[in-house]
């Protein structure tokens, strides 16, 4: 199976260690979609139907709590699986993170199988 993914982070270098980290995983086939902030994630969802979002936290314009709390309101995005992957991996933050719904927290750096355990996890459940 194909899927649609969305990664959210303000540096250009970690977008690529990403995709090359996905295909790394197993997910080569993806379809993967780049944004440097919630603002333009928040355009991606609007023109695009993700199977699920990477995001980081601390970026420019717009956050990724923001991005997070945003999709949360926004019915078209309420259910859309993100999967937040940071640096800033203190317990306030990650209780935060996930009491936004978020399914999974990364600390980068990170290990390209626990990034593909964590997105089987997500991708397998949502399409049974």
């Amino acid at each position: 199976m194909t899927f649609t993914m969305l990664i959210v982070d303000d540096s250009r270098t970690v977008r690529a260690v990403l995709k090359r980290s996905l295909v790394m995983a197993g997910f080569g086939s993806a379809t993967v979609h780049e944004a440097e902030n919630g603002t333009e994630a928040l355009k991606a969802l609007d023109a695009n139907k993700f199977d699920v979002v990477l995001s980081d936290i601390h970026m420019p314009e717009m956050d990724g709590t923001q991005l997070v709390t945003a999709m949360r309101i926004d019915p078209r995005f309420a259910e859309t699986p993100v999967v937040v992957i940071s640096s800033d991996t203190t317990e306030s933050r990650r209780d935060i993170m996930l009491g936004l719904g978020v399914k999974s927290f990364v600390h980068k750096p990170f290990r390209a199988e626990d990034l593909r355990d964590i997105l089987r996890g997500i991708l397998e459940g949502s399409r049974s």
